[in-house]
Order: structure tokens, then sequence, then C-alpha cells
């Protein structure tokens, strides 16, 4: 962690409502998904599947998760550091070997992780303004004001939620509401 602080447009009441949004919605999505042959059904949208998609979700939460919180998570410094694989080509690879229920169970469980840090670990809006140093994906060195970091990732989840959505239509499916305001107990 670098000792420079740096402003952050959002606030601690904010991203707790953002954590706390990001695993209901992750939970509306799984509860959408019909069967588990469907979540592997290849489609044009996200990464070629909602099976993948989560996956990439899922791995996402984890990575920003280890960044934002300086580092120290065995499996991502494992990816970085011992794969001749781009860790880009990393990003969505199936963490499951295709089990949607194992899927489900990483994807809930890295959001809850992350919500549970908002809501207990960061203990003061000056928390937020400390910059996190990090390796971006192409091995670079990168800061990020952890309040920022924050926002990336519920913001990144909201994007590849969508193209969850987009692939149930395009099967067929109904869609489950991930508009904020079907969600109860969501209040500033």
């Amino acid at each position: 962690m670098s000792a420079t602080a740096a402003a952050t447009p959002c606030s601690l009441r904010m991203l707790r409502l953002m954590a706390n949004y990001h695993c209901q919605a992750n939970r509306n999505i799984i509860k959408s998904v019909p069967a588990p042959q469907n979540a592997v059904f290849p489609v044009p949208i996200g990464f070629g599947s909602i099976l993948a998609t989560s996956n990439h979700i899922a791995f996402a939460d984890e990575l920003w998760l280890d960044r934002i919180t300086c580092g120290g998570n065995d499996k991502i410094d494992y990816i970085y550091n011992n794969t001749d694989e781009k860790i880009e080509d990393k990003l969505w690879f199936d963490l499951t070997s295709g089990d949607w229920e194992k899927t489900s169970q990483l994807l809930i469980q890295n959001s809850e992780a992350l919500r549970h840090y908002v809501e207990c670990e960061v203990k003061s809006e000056e928390m937020l303004h400390e910059v996190c140093e990090y390796k971006s994906t192409d091995g670079a060195a990168k800061t990020i004001p952890r309040g920022f970091g924050l926002m990336h990732i519920f913001n990144h989840g909201t994007e590849h939620r969508a193209q969850i959505n987009s692939s149930l239509m395009y099967m067929g499916f109904p869609i489950p509401p991930l508009d904020m305001t079907y969600f109860p107990g969501l209040e500033l």
C-alpha cells in the first residue's frame, strides 16, 4: 500500500449498498438458470456461455479483492507466477471443470467475501482513499485508490450480469430483474 492518498468519488455507505446489491444480483442470476445444461449452452454473448461468464465474474471478484487488500492470495499469486499463459488467458478459464453447481457456489462465495470486506474491514472513509499497488493482467505495476477499485469491481459484475441476462433471453428463458430498486433492504 502506498502512503499516498487519492480522492475517491464515493462514500463508504454507497459502497456498502453496492456490495449488498452485488451479492443479491449474483444470487438472482444463479436462480434464473433453469438447469445446469443451460449454463454451458454456447451463446454469442459475454464469454460464450453463462458458465464461462459466471466464472469470469467470480475470478475477477477474487482478483480485485486481492488487489485492494494488498495481495497475499495464494491462488492469485500462483496464477501470476507459475504459468506460461498470460493472465488475460486465465480471466475466463474454467475454474470449476464445467460444474455449474461449483461455479454458482464460487460466485456467491467471492461476492460475499467482497461484501464482508466492505462491511467489516473497511472501517473509515479514509481507507477508501488509500492507494493500493498491484500488477495488471499484463504484469505492469499499477496503483488505484481502494474505493475506486471497489467501484470498478461492482460495476464489472453489473456489466457481466447484463451479458448473462442477454444470454438467457437469447435462449428464450425469462430474465430476472437486476435493477437495484427490485431488491428489498437496499436503501441509502
